[in-house]
């Protein structure tokens, strides 16, 4: 089952996840961030830490 999340961020947001670019050096945009740190507490604080299958509704 998929859930299609529609995320607002306003300038200071995106500003932020800009930043984050220097911890994630190998990902290139905002989208590859935000399944990344989505991934990262996903597996943080599951109980069954199994990969999500996350992914960009077009």
């Amino acid at each position: 089952m998929y859930h299609i999340v529609h995320v607002g961020l306003n300038s200071a947001a995106l500003k932020q996840l800009d930043d984050l670019r220097q911890a994630f050096p190998n990902l290139y945009n905002r989208q590859d961030i935000l399944l990344q740190l989505l991934e990262e507490a996903h597996q943080k604080y599951s109980k069954s830490a199994a990969k999500p299958k996350l992914q960009i509704a077009a």
